[in-house]
């Protein structure tokens, strides 16, 4: 699913899970775009920083995952 959101988000055919999202061109403005998007896939109050400190798809699995688990 993040990689879905991803691949919208920058108009991408591939997004890897490892892609940087600075890399990618990620801006404050796609940022918030796709963090509308993730937290009304997900259901949970994501903080905008998070892109930050996660700026992979993988690490942001991670950290969703552990957000998930605290909701629990």
């Amino acid at each position: 699913m993040l990689a879905e959101i991803w691949r919208r988000a920058f108009d991408m055919d591939c997004v890897g899970i490892a892609d940087s999202y600075m890399d990618l061109g990620g801006d404050s403005l796609l940022a918030a775009s796709i963090f509308a998007e993730l937290q009304a896939s997900f259901g949970l109050a994501i903080p905008l920083a998070l892109l930050i400190e996660a700026d992979t798809i993988e690490q942001l699995a991670q950290r969703i995952d552990s957000l998930q688990q605290r909701e629990k």
